[in-house]
């Protein structure tokens, strides 16, 4: 399985089995809970246009030629690169653990996963307060980059104690998580190394299972740790139950909500646009709430909303584009997804296959998965559009500059004169 399948296998079965699933096996579940004040029909409405997205998807990035820009990378054999990886990882893991020293600091000379709260509330108000505490930009960097890099190197280019830099590894990841009290970044972590392992071999299920094994085994005491807190009506089987159905179904729930609120009443697409480009914050664009947050309304209550910590609903990426510009704006922002990706497969298709390119592929495949399931809004004027873009505009420049010096430096190079002499 390549990346790319990958990508299909973890969005789409996700988007087109969750609905069935649900409504064959548990009407009074997570999803039924979500929709009990939404008008029933919409769950069908909702469920069409996923399947029409998903299908417009594929047959675009067929058409585009994605496919075969992305099999041109794949083609490419595996090379150091210019930089020595042992090096590299010596880099990469000092720097994580100078972060997780800082982090260690700033949290109060302790690791807040090993002094939980007794209770659910506490400990999602001590959730907030540590991220009050620490640097989102440092942890998301830490997450994001160096965790998984530092993996990457340490389980497919370093060359020299190999099992003890993946241990090392390992530990500085699961340290950082302690920071977090939440398993995300170590979601992030897990999917960066799975694309990572699939573009040196094609991914099988065995592959899978022997990668994700490693992160259960690492996550287990955290699990243990965190669940010992909870109230006893959501542990154990309930626990199990409720995580289930957040992977399957649980992320779907909120789209409904969307073609419902917004059938008649469609928005500002500046309320899609990120904080940084109005004046808004991650609820809000201009003193007007984004239509994600009036969904969360919808689906919690407009009076217990306030003071929760629940910010805004995330969902099949559909539904912010339906809001903005109804049925026309859902094919549109399939049309602008699938262009961001072929612009991606361009940008890699002739480079070389390095420990950074590979973590860059990666890492940007990452986001595209997430933008499918959590929003449009992830892909307008986003820093991942801005980087790929940016990325596509560089590629296209240098390769249209390319012919030109080549003519010039021919036209510069030695002549030879009446005497056979070379001359400049």
């Amino acid at each position: 399985m390549k990346p790319f399948s990958f990508i299909y296998v973890f969005v789409f079965l996700f988007a087109l089995a969750g609905y069935p699933i649900a409504l064959l096996f548990d009407q009074d579940g997570m999803l039924f809970y979500f929709v009990r004040h939404l008008d029933q029909r919409y769950l069908g409405v909702a469920y069409v246009w996923t399947v029409l997205s998903a299908a417009l998807l594929l047959a675009l990035n067929v058409l585009f030629g994605s496919h075969r820009n992305f099999d041109k990378f794949m083609e490419k054999p595996r090379t150091a690169g210019r930089v020595d990886p042992d090096a590299l990882w010596w880099v990469v893991f000092v720097v994580g653990c100078g972060l997780n020293a800082l982090f260690f600091v700033l949290a109060g000379f302790e690791l807040p996963l090993l002094n939980l709260p007794e209770n659910v509330t506490e400990l999602l108000l001590r959730r907030i307060e540590l991220k009050e505490q620490l640097n989102p930009i440092l942890f998301n960097l830490g997450a994001t980059v160096l965790g998984p890099l530092a993996l990457i190197l340490s389980f497919f280019f370093v060359k020299h104690r190999r099992g003890l830099k993946i241990a090392a590894s390992i530990a500085s990841f699961v340290v950082l998580g302690t920071f977090s009290l939440a398993k995300s970044s170590f979601i992030v972590g897990v999917l960066i190394l799975i694309f990572a392992y699939s573009f040196l071999r094609p991914l099988s299920i065995r592959s899978i299972m022997k990668v994700s094994g490693v992160f259960l085994i690492a996550l287990l005491p955290m699990f243990i740790l965190t669940n010992s807190k909870e109230a006893p009506h959501v542990r154990g089987e309930a626990l199990a139950e409720i995580v289930m159905a957040r992977i399957v179904y649980g992320q779907w729930a909120a789209l409904p909500f969307f073609f419902e609120m917004f059938e008649r009443d469609e928005q500002d697409v500046g309320l899609l646009t990120p904080p940084y480009l109005s004046d808004g914050d991650a609820w809000t664009r201009g003193g007007e709430e984004v239509p994600p947050r009036k969904v969360m309304r919808a689906v919690t209550g407009y009076r217990v909303l306030e003071g929760t910590g629940s910010g805004v609903a995330v969902t099949y990426f559909i539904g912010e584009a339906f809001a903005v510009a109804g049925e026309g704006g859902i094919v549109l922002a399939c049309v602008l997804v699938c262009g961001l990706i072929w612009m991606l497969t361009f940008v890699f298709k002739d480079v070389q296959k390095t420990p950074l390119t590979i973590y860059a592929y990666s890492w940007f495949l990452y986001k595209i998965g997430m933008g499918l399931i959590t929003g449009f809004s992830a892909f307008v004027a986003s820093s991942l559009t801005i980087a790929v873009v940016g990325l596509f505009l560089l590629t296209v420049a240098r390769a249209m500059a390319q012919p030109v010096l080549a003519d010039l430096s021919k036209r510069s190079g030695p002549s030879v004169d009446g005497m056979g002499m070379a001359t400049s």
